[in-house]
């Protein structure tokens, strides 16, 4: 960047959630151009008296990241570059000091000392290695509200305060945003000593309250680990919370924590000692009715190994006698869709396997290939399908705030998420916009961004609609592609499947890298990629202009199931 398009940026499109972009290009603009990470967090440390190990997480991870992808920095090995710096005079670079300064001072002006509240307000040192452990463990997003790292600086607090008792065990740690840990602190006025007391809290005559220490396997602060003594399988194990508690959904956000890391380090342990082990089943039984038979809380961690039953299909699913085995994959859509009967389709000698599809240049075998997918929409769910194929995008940029959110829960997720399990855990966490202070106008300014998008930067497209609470890759994918067919597709693990049988196509290795059930948004870049790729290619070679990445997806879709 020049002079001219760093003034440009630091006065009209550096966009502040905290004080770290003006400080971080100051430091860089002040050491010529070059600055080490260490020297970046230090200059945050004038305005903030934590930790450096902290600040340099802080810079690797969001500002610099933030920096680097609006092209003005730069990273090489542990320095940042400002882009083009020598071609700055020492006179532009004094102004364009001047500029952040005046950036910062008015941001400070207008937050005064709520900007560090959050950090005052947290009692003693946390290191940088908990810090680290605590954000992987919430995937760098904030527990409470889900906003990313990249969105909204995080901070690592204690669940439990220390002045109240709280300790310092990795499980009394949680990640929340800057305006959710604020939000906290005014408005929660929990008695934490009887939270803390309740973590002592023993049944007489129980039999996980009562397990003796030689029993144990392994324990942290809230939960221990023993051997099930009428084992599934070799290495089936028990995870039990200290404190006496019926079932899972009375257990604290610190007991989920201590549980959570007590089977990851399970999980890795049974894997290195016995390398037979290829999966788990994670079992709770909650109530007498799901068949609980020892009423304080306990998770089964069943180590799996290849031929251990003839046919593990199903998993879980054999707990009801004869629903175990069906003979379609599970689909967040599968409630809208069932798979065709020849009597529908006209015979299997007209379906091709899709590496052949995929390579044919008949139109007319992609045709019947298209129509395939309406075969297997259910009748009850057609209107519904048909409304989404024809959704008009000037309706979406007529949508006041209540009239989106109302579309999302009503229509998209609908439609997306039929299975009624899926669509309850998904709207949930969509009805959380109407709790939230501003929390409509939150969600109506991301659809502000969604109308504005230029639909070809997939990138940009899938981040935006991944804020939406609710949505993962999958369902932002499938947002898009109802919203601009022309550019986006659906994807999800039935698309990576049928492409992976694709073949010889220049993403195999990344296909075959891809987890399915938990695509990232480069997963998505890379597929949608190859959906267009293909679209174009139709068109091209059939001379037509009317094959489009959702309907590339929605065969893909059929071959995958």
């Amino acid at each position: 960047m020049d002079f001219v398009e760093l003034k440009t940026f630091i006065e009209k499109s550096m966009r502040m959630s905290h004080i770290y972009q003006p400080v971080m290009l100051m430091t860089l603009l002040e050491k010529s151009g070059k600055a080490s990470v260490r020297d970046i967090a230090t200059s945050i440390l004038i305005h903030d008296e934590s930790q450096i190990e902290y600040y340099e997480a802080i810079t690797k991870e969001m500002v610099g990241r933030v920096l680097r992808k609006r092209h003005v920095a730069e990273k090489a090995g542990m320095d940042f570059e400002l882009i083009d710096f020598n071609r700055l005079s020492s006179e532009q670079v004094t102004e364009l000091i001047g500029l952040c300064r005046a950036k910062l001072k008015d941001f400070k002006d207008r937050r005064g000392a709520r900007i560090w509240q959050h950090r005052k307000l947290s009692e003693g040192y946390i290191s940088g290695t908990i810090r680290y452990d605590v954000l992987k463990r919430a995937k760098f997003r904030c527990e409470l509200c889900g906003i990313s790292a990249e969105m909204k600086a995080l901070e690592v607090d204690h669940i439990v305060p220390r002045n109240k008792g709280g300790s310092d065990d990795p499980s009394n740690f949680q990640a929340l945003c800057y305006s959710c840990n604020a939000m906290k602190r005014d408005r929660d006025d929990t008695d934490f000593r009887k939270v803390v007391e309740s973590y002592q809290h023993r049944e007489q005559g129980c039999i996980f309250c009562d397990v003796t220490p030689e029993r144990i396997v392994l324990q942290n602060e809230l939960c221990f680990v023993v051997a099930d003594k009428f084992p599934v399988t070799p290495g089936h194990t028990l995870i039990i919370p200290k404190r006496h508690v019926a079932d899972y959904f009375d257990l604290g956000q610190p007991e989920l924590n201590a549980v959570h890391l007590l089977l990851e380090q399970l999980k890795r342990q049974l894997r290195e000692s016995d390398p037979m082990v290829k999966g788990f089943n994670v079992g709770i039984n909650c109530g007498e009715t799901a068949g609980q038979t020892v009423l304080h809380c306990h998770i089964h961690l069943i180590p799996r190994r290849e031929g251990d039953v003839e046919n593990p299909a199903g998993g879980i699913r054999h707990l009801i006698p004869g629903k175990g085995n069906y003979s379609n994959n599970s689909h967040e859509d599968s409630a809208r869709h069932e798979p065709p009967t020849k009597e529908k389709y006209g015979g299997p000698e007209e379906i091709l396997p899709i590496a052949d599809l995929w390579r044919s240049t008949d139109p007319a075998v992609w045709k019947r290939a298209l129509d395939r997918y309406w075969q297997f929409v259910q009748p009850r769910n057609l209107e519904l399908e048909r409304a989404m194929e024809r959704l008009d995008m000037e309706r979406i940029r007529r949508l006041d705030a209540q009239s989106w959110y109302d579309f999302l829960r009503c229509e998209y997720f609908r439609w997306k998420y039929t299975a009624p399990n899926r669509y309850a855990t998904t709207t949930r966490a969509l009805q959380k916009y109407t709790s939230l202070p501003d929390g409509l106008s939150e969600l109506h300014a991301i659809r502000d961004q969604l109308v504005q998008l230029d639909p070809s930067n997939v990138q940009a497209g899938l981040s935006i609609a991944c804020q939406i609470r609710g949505l993962g890759t999958a369902g932002a994918s499938g947002l898009l592609a109802v919203m601009y067919p022309a550019y986006f597709a659906t994807v999800d693990q039935f698309v990576v499947k049928a492409l992976r049988g694709v073949g010889r196509l220049p993403e195999d290795a990344e296909l075959a890298q891809m987890n399915p059930e938990s695509l990232t948004v480069a997963n998505g870049v890379t597929l949608i990629g190859i959906i267009r790729r293909k679209a174009a290619t139709n068109n091209k070679l059939f001379g037509e202009a009317s094959w489009t990445p959702r309907k590339i997806d929605q065969i893909l879709w059929t071959y995958g199931r």
